[in-house]
This record gives C-alpha cells, sequence and structure tokens, in this order.
C-alpha cells in the first residue's frame, strides 16, 4: 500500500476511534441499542462520511429509543391501576365502587407488587446495558468500571415473573464476566473472546426478558385491562339501551355515539403499548441476532466485514425507527 493511503487509512482509523469513545462515554442506559457502532467502526473498518453519518443516524435513534424501557416496565403496575378504575365502575357490580377501587389497587400494590417488579425489570435491563457498554469500551481499548451485588442482582431477577432459573444464572454469569473483566483490567484483544464466551447467556438472559414481555406484560397485564375495558363499555352500553327512556332516542344516541368513541380510543392505547413492547421485543432479537453472528464469525477466526456491519445496522435503523415513532405515541398519551 502506497505511503500516503497508509497514512490517510491511519488518520482515519484514529478518528474512528475518537469518535467510538465519545459514542460509548455517553449514559450508560443510552448503550444497550449501540452494540453495532463501536464494532462496525473497529472491527469493520468504517470511517468514511456516509459511514459516519449512517453512525449518527442510528446513535440519535438509539438514545431516545433507550428511554422506553423504564416507559414499559413501570406500566406493569400502571395497567394494573387503570384495570382497577375500569373494573371498579363496572355497571353490574353491586358494591361501592370506591371499596372495589381501593381492593384492587392494594393488590396491584401489596399482592402483586408491581412497583417492586419495574425496579427488578429495570435491573435486569440494566445488565444488559452494563453488557453492551462493556463491549464499547472494550472495542475503544478502554478499561471496564463495573461493580455490582451479585447476591441482591440475583435477588432482584429471581423476583420476575415468567423467568426461569437458567435464565437468571445466565444474566449472574454475565454480571460475574464484567466483574472480572474489571477486576483483571480487559482490554480491547479481549473483545473476541468476551462475545465469544458470553453469548449463550446473553442468549438465554434476553429470551428471558422477551418471555416477560411477552407473556406477562403483553399476555396478563395488558390482555386484562383490554378485557375490562370492554367489559366496562359494554355493560354501561347495554344498561342504558335496557333502561332508555321513551322518547328520547336523540339523546340515547348522542350518547352511546360518544361512548363507543371512548370505548375505541382506551382500545387503541392499550394496542399502542402491546405494539410498543413487541418493538421492544424485535429490538432485544435484533441485539442476540447480531451478538450470536459476531460471536460465530470470531469463533470461526474470522471478523465483518464493512458490508456485514452496514447491514446488520441499516436493519437496526428501520427497527428504532419504528419503535421511538410509537414510544412518542405511547408517551404523550
Amino acid at each position: 500500500m502506497p505511503s500516503n493511503q497508509i497514512k490517510n487509512f491511519s488518520n482515519r482509523k484514529s478518528a474512528t476511534i475518537l469518535f467510538a469513545k465519545k459514542l460509548t462515554i455517553n449514559s450508560r442506559r443510552k448503550i444497550i441499542f449501540n452494540i453495532l457502532i463501536p464494532l462496525a467502526l473497529i472491527l469493520g473498518g468504517c470511517g468514511n462520511r456516509d459511514d459516519l453519518e449512517r453512525i449518527q443516524k442510528f446513535t440519535a435513534l438509539a438514545n431516545k429509543a433507550a428511554e422506553g424501557f423504564p416507559t414499559i416496565a413501570n406500566d406493569f403496575y400502571l395497567s394494573c391501576l387503570r384495570s382497577a378504575h375500569y373494573r371498579a365502575f363496572l355497571p353490574t357490580r353491586q358494591v361501592n365502587p370506591v371499596v372495589t377501587r381501593i381492593e384492587v389497587e392494594k393488590d396491584c400494590n401489596e399482592k402483586l407488587q408491581l412497583q417492586d417488579l419495574g425496579t427488578s425489570l429495570i435491573e435486569a435491563n440494566e445488565v444488559l446495558v452494563d453488557y453492551v457498554s462493556s463491549l464499547g469500551k472494550l472495542a475503544t481499548d478502554d478499561i471496564i468500571d463495573y461493580s455490582t451485588d451479585i447476591k441482591g442482582l440475583e435477588g432482584e431477577l429471581s423476583k420476575l415473573p415468567k423467568i426461569n432459573k437458567s435464565q437468571v444464572e445466565g444474566g449472574i454469569n454475565i454480571a460475574t464476566i464484567l466483574l472480572r473483566a474489571a477486576k483483571d483490567g480487559y482490554r480491547r484483544e479481549k473483545l473476541k473472546e468476551v462475545i465469544v464466551s458470553t453469548d449463550d447467556d446473553l442468549q438465554i438472559f434476553i429470551e428471558g426478558i422477551k418471555t416477560i414481555m411477552n407473556e406477562a406484560y403483553i399476555g396478563i397485564y395488558l390482555r386484562n385491562e383490554e378485557s375490562v375495558i370492554n367489559g366496562y363499555y359494554g355493560d354501561y352500553i347495554t344498561n342504558l339501551v335496557n333502561n332508555r327512556a321513551e322518547g328520547d332516542t336523540q339523546s340515547l344516541t348522542i350518547l352511546l355515539l360518544d361512548l363507543d368513541n371512548r370505548w375505541a380510543t382506551n382500545k387503541d392505547e392499550v394496542e399502542q403499548k402491546r405494539n410498543f413492547a413487541r418493538d421492544y421485543i424485535g429490538i432485544l432479537d435484533s441485539i442476540a441476532q447480531n451478538h450470536g453472528a459476531l460471536r460465530r464469525m470470531f469463533a470461526n477466526g474470522k471478523s465483518p466485514s464493512s458490508k456485514e456491519m452496514k447491514k446488520m445496522l441499516d436493519k437496526n435503523t428501520k427497527n428504532l425507527e419504528s419503535f421511538v415513532k410509537k414510544l412518542k405515541d405511547v408517551q404523550s398519551k
């Protein structure tokens, strides 16, 4: 390679590493969706203007998307409260609605302990955040600064519904690897080894979080919320029709149309949350798939090409665009 080309490549590589380091020192919560950025820059050798613009677009979307998980984690509890509201005022109930609502909200707070569940979910998500953040640091030849209480983390993960022992162990194993990496001063030369050795635990841990989202959040809480919404409006409309006064057709029709519109709006809000959670699951799938692809390459002594990394990045950018759009819709409700 001519000397001027070597110099240009070296300059571009140095600028690339500096750019990657700037990305990885942002808030840890902003890193989970950025798994490809430092790896694409350094391993794939990207560094021209088009590459950096593509990565900057991805980063901007990833930072916005990172706000989304607490929205989901806290909505287990909020969904339970919303269901309590509708259940208390079902027209067919004969008891005081205030008493009913207090009783149901007590279940959300004490029996189900859903506020604690939100905290445990955020802790689980932090394991992924810390891991991906650490990959970024290794990719830029930076040291990992990590500490955690393994016993405390195990206790938090064990509280999660629908997650099995091996999935809890996957999260604990990831945290243990990070502790070792921090203690032993892992640097860039350890990146491939970490990805290869951690992939099994990452895959099973992500599968556990996906199961919580699918079976608990979507399958139980949002489904229950939608069910009580249907019961509330269905009973309300039926009672109005059955007990309508003679000659009051016009005012009744106006009221029924208004109730039907509210019914559709409330159901649409639940559907938006459901689709938002599914998009988050899709992003977790992408992280798992990309990590697995890197693991297979590294295990076979290969590194991803610039073309392969761009393809992964473009696919994830599309996923993030959909997720961020839905995040805005959900947070505006």
